[in-house]
């Protein structure tokens, strides 16, 4: 295989995400709205646990380290993340699926909402790039209110939602402004060069890093 072939190799887990998610909106926009969406969504995300598995024990060829630019890396512990997301996510959807809560709303609206979650993690445990990283937490976050507020017949969930938002938007904020410190800091958006710089400065300059990563 060709280095290009490793490297989507290595990312198959979130291109079977997306394609899964792609059915279940695909079935939520047809006649039959929302009919085994559940299915979809499910077989998708035990796909992705597999080919996880499947890669981290060696069976599948994958690209090791450092991919797509250095945007992401593909190593033992990500795999690991990402085998827990799947697990748990495939774990989620078997429980709503008999939520009565859940299917009195659009239940395809909230598989897809879970699929998204799920590749937003996947690709989340990946990123070495606090580009990557950040726009990976917004994809989690976002989808993440929508889910805290989905039951809107239940005031709880709606309140849920509502403080999700506030709360998310204060953080990220806060997110934004303490990985600027760090850009500004190193000079690098990339997790390797970032250590390697702090790694080389002086001994004060190290606690004032780690003071930025604890409060920010």
């Amino acid at each position: 295989m060709t280095p290009r072939s490793l490297e989507a190799a290595a990312l198959l887990p979130a291109v079977v995400l997306a394609a899964a998610l792609g059915a279940v909106l695909a079935a939520c926009a047809g006649r039959r709205r929302g009919r085994g969406t559940v299915v979809l969504a499910a077989a998708g995300v035990a796909a992705a646990l597999v080919l996880t598995v499947l890669q981290a024990a060696g069976a599948l060829p994958a690209a090791e380290g450092a991919v797509f630019s250095g945007m992401m890396a593909v190593d033992g512990l990500g795999r690991f993340v990402q085998g827990i997301l799947t697990a748990s996510t495939l774990a989620a959807l078997v429980l709503a699926a008999s939520s009565r809560a859940v299917a009195r709303q659009n239940p395809g609206e909230f598989q897809a909402l879970v699929v998204s979650v799920c590749l937003g993690g996947v690709l989340l445990a990946a990123g070495t790039n606090l580009l990557m990283i950040f726009l990976c937490f917004e994809m989690v976050s976002i989808l993440s209110y929508v889910l805290a507020g989905y039951l809107r017949d239940e005031p709880a969930s709606s309140e849920a939602g509502v403080k999700y938002v506030i709360y998310g938007a204060f953080t990220t904020g806060i997110m934004a402004y303490g990985l600027s410190l760090l850009y500004g800091l190193t000079g690098s958006l990339d997790l390797a060069v970032i250590g390697a710089r702090l790694h080389g400065r002086a001994p004060a300059a190290v606690p004032a890093a780690v003071m930025l990563l604890l409060v920010y």
